[in-house]
């Protein structure tokens, strides 16, 4: 086993990857800097994740301030200049704006965060980078910087696949819609999901790399057009691909172009630090995905355990959401308020029912606003859901005063009601 973290591998996959990721990256902050203006309205509503919701928001000019330090520190990343320092600077400043708002959290998001934190123990900056040092640039690295960031890829692959095996998924309830071809329908039902449980093994096993790596291409290039809302995942997959090169080996055509000196040495370092921080890392992402087996209710309808779990393409919602202002001494509605809320975010927002008490709250204060302070002043709501093409039905109990509900994330909400 320590022989095959410690044996050195050539370092031109990763150092590929660094700039590929960095690029993407770049392109990640970009999609930030149109969000952190709404900031400046100290009336901003945003929706912080149930389990980060101790996260500070700090000013408009600090937010800013680190947007650009963030920018800043993933061009130097990318070139591999002062590599070390701007990867933990990066993945700290990338890490906070991606945990302040659960509105736009996205699965692949997420994996972004978590290589962000995994390249900071490794040199990618071995090849393809600049270097003020007369010393060449090493061409070989210890192979287990390779393996971390292999077992990442193969995590999401894996729960990817396990969340959908579910009766919905198999009886092709989630998926009905999106193609009229039932052998297409078929396809994605079963291949979708023996493809995510095998990959990973397929990825690992020398001899069924090659054929794994290029299924994973095409798989992500199809899911590409099939699905509008998966953004950069599948760039991000493809480009992931470097890293199961077979021993690290870089194809000559490209690597000819760049002057590497082949160092001598045939076993790399593992720290203790390294070792016990990557331990507890991997620990988290084997078991964090399965907390909604300890909690009570439905994962994909009540939210609870949805988040950092790969629970991805497991589910559709279709709702509705109608909000009413209400009178607390009487439980009477005194009229509808329009919310205002497009589809796409009340399919977001529903789909997530931590959202909801956060958002009526605001509401309530922006009645206030206009027509003053009213205790008695409360929300209640019809939210009508159907889950996986079930029969629509409430999904929260309309007669409750909606800005006073509390939402546990790892125990029961009884103001959200069971889907049977």
């Amino acid at each position: 086993m320590s022989s095959l973290l410690k044996g050195m591998v050539s370092s031109r996959p990763l150092g590929l990857f660094r700039v590929l990721f960095g690029l993407l990256l770049l392109f990640q902050f970009s999609k930030i800097a149109k969000r952190v203006p709404f900031f400046k309205d100290p009336d901003y509503l945003y929706f912080p994740f149930p389990e980060l919701d101790w996260m500070p928001v700090f000013s408009y000019e600090l937010m800013m301030g680190l947007l650009v330090v963030g920018f800043l520190a993933t061009i130097l990343f990318t070139i591999g200049l002062f590599y070390r320092y701007v990867a933990i600077i990066m993945a700290l400043v990338y890490g906070y704006f991606f945990s302040l708002d659960a509105m736009y959290f996205n699965n692949h998001y997420y994996l972004i965060f978590l290589l962000c934190m995994l390249m900071c123990f490794t040199d990618a900056d071995r090849s393809f980078a600049v270097s003020f040092s007369k010393k060449k640039t090493k061409a070989r690295l210890p192979r287990w910087q390779y393996l971390i960031l292999q077992l990442q890829i193969g995590i999401v692959f894996f729960y990817g696949g396990l969340s959908k095996c579910t009766a919905d998924w198999f009886n092709g309830n989630v998926i009905k819609g999106i193609t009229d071809s039932e052998f297409v329908n078929l396809f994605l039902i079963y291949g979708g999901t023996v493809f995510d449980m095998l990959i990973p093994v397929a990825l690992f096993y020398k001899k069924t790399r090659p054929y794994a790596i290029i299924l994973v291409i095409l798989f992500n290039v199809s899911n590409h057009f099939l699905f509008n809302d998966i953004a950069s995942f599948p760039l991000l997959v493809i480009a992931s691909m470097l890293l199961f090169l077979p021993d690290g080996k870089f194809p000559e055509v490209i690597h000819s172009f760049f002057k590497l000196e082949q160092d001598k040495e045939k076993t790399g370092s593992f720290s203790l630090f390294s070792k016990m921080v990557l331990g507890c890392f991997f620990i988290f992402q084997f078991i964090y995905p399965l907390r909604h087996h300890l909690i009570k209710g439905h994962v994909d309808w009540t939210g609870q355990g949805h988040y950092f779990a790969w629970r991805m393409k497991s589910y559709h919602k279709d709702a509705t959401v109608d909000f009413y202002a209400m009178d607390k001494n009487t439980n009477q509605r005194a009229y509808k308020i329009n919310h205002g809320l497009d589809k796409y975010l009340i399919q977001r927002m529903t789909s997530m029912p931590h959202m909801i008490p956060k958002l009526s709250t605001y509401m309530r204060k922006q009645i206030e606003k206009q027509d003053g302070i009213n205790p008695n002043l409360g929300i209640q709501i019809d939210n009508m859901v159907s889950l996986n093409h079930r029969k629509k039905k409430l999904a929260v109990n309309p007669s409750i005063d909606i800005t006073q509900a509390k939402f546990s994330k790892y125990g029961n909400n009884k103001w959200i009601f069971n889907l049977d």
